[in-house]
């Protein structure tokens, strides 16, 4: 019996030593990128920097199997590919219109891993300026000679277009802050009235084309945490597309008003971003 636990013994540190040798020789190859980035223009340049700093791809260079891999399911869609000439034009909208409202460090950690910079993109061949599908990827029509006269209230849609598309998403990833959970009671049926909601502290949520519709009057179909949810990503779409001036009549009412201001201190304090600032922000 002593001879065979030896035996088992000696086997076992032989197995160990083997798979530690295996662990110290083995090679492990670095994962190669998800795309090679074009060089040789400024604009390139740009685009590799926007990498380097936020981990995002902007790509203008992609072919269907790409650009389809996350919308396919929308078999409607279609687009033209972007002109390289207002590459860098799009690249400033998009700062003016959404990435300089938000620090580095929340880009690196919420910005859509894939940005498509398309010349037109179609949706039942209705032109669209942005989508946002799944979690990965954000598609940007309008980058084409129309960039040369961008009026103000183009850039207003714009941004109002966006902000909403990335607070969908976002505010269903962030968790809703136990202090703004608390101001509503969700347990209580609303009714499809929408002064009933504000009074009890519910905004209008939107469909994925911006119409807006009493979701409170569902609240008996979702779990508390969707709930909780809706509720959070209501108050942050509207508090990104609209100004100061338009929620004038909602904030009257003060569980809305109430929820307002608790989200504007806590953007602020935790992540540095002013939802307000993104709302009034116009532009001449």
């Amino acid at each position: 019996m002593k001879r065979i636990y030896i035996y088992v013994i000696a086997s076992v540190i032989l197995w160990a030593t083997a798979c530690s040798e295996d662990d110290s020789i083995g090679h492990v190859d670095p994962l190669e990128p998800d795309y090679v980035l074009p060089t040789g223009t400024p604009v390139d340049d740009t685009i590799a920097n926007y990498y380097k700093r936020y981990g995002s791809y902007f790509l203008y260079k992609y072919t269907d199997l790409e650009f389809y891999y996350e919308i396919s399911y929308r078999a409607d869609y279609s687009y033209e590919i972007a002109d390289p000439l207002y590459v860098e034009d799009m690249l400033d909208l998009l700062k003016e219109v959404w990435m300089d409202f938000y620090p580095t460090e929340f880009h690196q950690k919420y910005m859509p891993h894939r940005i498509f910079i398309a010349g037109t993109l179609l949706d039942y061949f209705e032109d669209e300026i942005f989508t946002f599908t799944g979690t990965n990827s954000l598609y940007v029509g309008f980058c084409s000679n129309e960039l040369e006269n961008v009026t103000p209230e183009k850039k207003w849609e714009c941004k109002k277009t966006l902000q909403r598309l990335l607070w969908s998403k976002w505010g269903v990833v962030i968790n809703a802050p136990e202090e703004f959970t608390r101001i509503s009671d969700y347990a209580t049926r609303v009714e499809d009235d929408s002064e009933q909601a504000r009074n009890r502290g519910f905004l209008s949520g939107h469909f994925d084309d911006g119409e807006e519709y009493e979701w409170s009057s569902e609240l008996h179909y979702y779990s508390r945490k969707e709930v909780e949810q809706k509720d959070f990503c209501s108050f942050l779409v509207h508090m990104t597309t609209r100004t100061s001036a338009e929620l004038t009549s909602d904030l009257q009412y003060p569980l809305v008003r109430k929820k307002y201001d608790f989200l504007q201190k806590w953007f602020k304090e935790k992540y540095n971003i002013d939802l307000k600032e993104i709302g009034d922000t116009t532009y001449e």
